[in-house]
């Protein structure tokens, strides 16, 4: 955007305070341990109001993934609303034992997210579909914008050549249970089991549980933050040098 001359500003908001902490166990409370505290009427109203600047000025706001955000936002100020995923697709896909009080819980706030953007935008035609079948929006105003590679060649990773030695897979991902961490450990466990060596580098675990910690084919790398230059070259190294990378 800024590259073909548009000024582009971040408006800037807060999580995590003690009273963000405070109602993210009073959800548990009410909506139970299995659920998405930032689906949540709570986590909207606290975190929307965490919001200082005057949105009024700007021509449009862009909200990547932040349905809480878009859900509680009062402003004429057209919003468009970037998400990979619907709450009706995630359930027993990728979010597993939710109460049913958590999932009404989320399609209710997910639905004024919906309703409140004046564009939504989504990663593949599959959520798209189920933007306009589940929560009845208006196809017009739905889009499908894939995740693409950068075109930034020095960012680009290509992995090593599997040397018929030891097989390095990298596990990339900042939540373990919901990236499916484990299942990249018993993986690879399997691969040594059936003769064929191989280890696992993690990156992005900052509390990776001490069981797999222990196991000699696990290499942790803790948590790189790629914003900053010296973690992304550190991870983008790292990547490269694995025989097969997995991202998140």
């Amino acid at each position: 955007m800024e590259k073909a001359g548009h000024q582009v500003e971040w408006v800037s908001y807060t999580n995590w305070t003690k009273t963000d902490k405070f109602f993210a166990k009073v959800y548990k409370a009410i909506y139970g341990r299995k659920g998405s505290y930032i689906h949540s009427r709570l986590a909207s109203h606290i975190r929307t109001r965490t919001i200082k600047q005057d949105l009024s000025k700007y021509d449009v706001l862009f909200v990547p993934g932040q349905v809480d955000i878009v859900a509680g936002l009062k402003t004429d100020t057209p919003i468009i609303y970037y998400t990979d995923g619907t709450v009706p697709l995630m359930i027993n896909y990728y979010w597993f034992g939710f109460t049913k009080k958590a999932i009404k819980e989320a399609e209710l706030l997910e639905q004024r997210a919906i309703d409140n953007a004046s564009y939504v935008w989504l990663s593949s035609k599959w959520a798209a579909d189920s933007v306009i079948k589940d929560y009845h929006a208006d196809p017009n105003q739905v889009s499908v914008f894939p995740f693409v590679v950068g075109n930034n060649d020095e960012q680009k990773i290509h992995v090593a050549k599997y040397d018929g030695q030891t097989l390095k897979v990298m596990f990339s991902g900042v939540d373990w249970e919901r990236k499916g961490g484990q299942y990249a450990v018993d993986a690879v466990e399997t691969l040594n089991q059936r003769g064929i060596k191989s280890e696992l580098l993690i990156t992005g675990i900052r509390d990776l549980p001490e069981a797999v910690k222990s196991k000699k084919f696990v290499k942790n790398l803790g948590f790189l933050n790629k914003n900053e230059p010296e973690g992304l070259k550190k991870y983008l190294e790292t990547a490269r040098s694995q025989s097969v990378a997995s991202a998140d």
